[in-house]
């Protein structure tokens, strides 16, 4: 009796694919950095958002479609991620990839949320109105889980490129480059140079991730079914 063999395999991503999600890796980084740059916000404080939808909503809405699209581009940075941890490392960069989904959520929701505040001026709204409904939504509490979401990004960074580093994928130089990057989230005073720096750490990490994926590829296919 015969048996169908399933058709084999390419042991490697394909160049094309290695290429598209090399390349979505690296501009990941890029347009949070740019999202950063372009922020008139700073703190997202509701003085400081009334402040930015009123003078600059341009810059408002430019920076939060750079973050909105950024998080789009997660998926294939954390498609890399699991496809250069098969084994060792796996666990740190699993829980790694789900921090950073949820973080790409919370970017998403963010994101949405500043496009909405910067059509507010044009409204018809007076702005003593529209600050007082942004101090109603900074205090509300069924908003505070967005914030949740957000903080889980930095922690999934870290995770992953734990993960990374322990399967040998990355050089220790770049993880501890989102070290710096995370610890300066947590402790660092706020402002936007620090805020610029941090993201250039960013940058700079996902850029030599693009380079490891690119470069390897991956483990084989027939590896990752054992």
């Amino acid at each position: 009796m015969s048996s169908v063999q399933a058709p084999t395999r390419p042991p490697r991503t394909s160049r094309f694919r290695r290429t598209v999600t090399a390349a979505a890796t690296a501009g990941f980084g890029v347009l949070l950095f740019l999202s950063e740059l372009l922020d008139p916000v700073g703190e997202g404080t509701p003085d400081n958002l009334l402040s930015a939808a009123a003078s600059d909503p341009g810059a408002m809405m430019a920076s939060s479609l750079l973050l909105l699209v950024s998080s789009i581009l997660l998926i294939p940075v954390a498609a890399a991620i699991v496809r250069l941890t098969p084994t060792r490392g796996a666990g740190f960069a699993n829980a790694g990839v789900v921090l950073l989904v949820m973080g790409a959520l919370g970017h998403a929701m963010a994101a949405t949320f500043y496009l909405i505040v910067s059509a507010l001026p044009g409204s018809g709204l007076e702005s003593t109105e529209v600050g007082m409904l942004l101090q109603h939504l900074d205090a509300a509490p069924n908003l505070a889980v967005s914030f949740l979401f957000i903080v889980a990004f930095g922690f999934g960074l870290l995770f992953s490129f734990i993960g990374l580093r322990r399967a040998r994928a990355i050089p220790l130089w770049v993880l501890g480059t989102v070290i710096a990057a995370f610890l300066m989230e947590v402790a660092a005073p706020g402002g936007q140079a620090i805020a610029l720096v941090k993201q250039g750490l960013g940058v700079v990490a996902s850029g030599y991730l693009a380079y490891a994926f690119y470069r390897d590829g991956g483990p084989a296919l027939e590896e990752l079914a054992v």
